[in-house]
């Protein structure tokens, strides 16, 4: 199922989810959807949900980042697109909110999975050419929410542990 926050409840949130992060403001309507729907879709048949940003064209900036990180918040991890030739301000903000900040993995695709940027390197627990590639990946992991991904890319040190405050 593909969640849009602004038409969601609270109980269309309870299965696992993926939060799809990726350029809206400088993207045409073509590349906002096409990868949105593909991923929703592969998602669906392995157990989980989508959370689109979209839809919500007639609101605030304020309303929606604070949608956009409950969204995140409410997601087992973010599945982002960062492709070369599109630049994504809040898809950045999205993917260092949910990687440094809430500790959940966000898988990044549309970029080389060598000598990359090293914001892009310490926050992704995986960089992907394709989605199919980033999917096959979730395929691959017996998730039981996030647990299985945060705790073996927190024994690499490549996510930090939370705060013990």
């Amino acid at each position: 199922m593909m969640i849009t926050p602004a038409k969601a409840k609270v109980e269309d949130f309870a299965r696992p989810s993926f939060y799809l992060a990726g350029p809206i403001e400088n993207a045409n309507q073509g590349e906002r959807t096409w990868w949105r729907e593909q991923a929703a879709k592969a998602l669906h048949a392995l157990g989980f949900d989508a959370i689109s940003p979209l839809g919500k064209e007639n609101w605030g900036p304020r309303a929606i980042v604070l949608s956009d990180l409950r969204s995140i918040e409410m997601a087992t991890g973010v599945l982002a697109w960062l492709p070369h030739d599109i630049v994504s301000v809040g898809t950045a903000m999205e993917i260092w909110h949910a990687a440094v900040v809430l500790n959940k993995p966000v898988l990044v695709w549309g970029q080389p999975m060598a000598g990359g940027n090293p914001w892009l390197l310490h926050c992704a627990a995986g960089i992907f050419s394709t989605l199919e590639n980033a999917l096959v990946h979730i395929q691959s992991y017996q998730w039981q929410y996030q647990d299985p991904l945060v705790q073996a890319l927190r024994d690499q040190n490549r996510l930090p542990l939370p705060n013990p405050q």
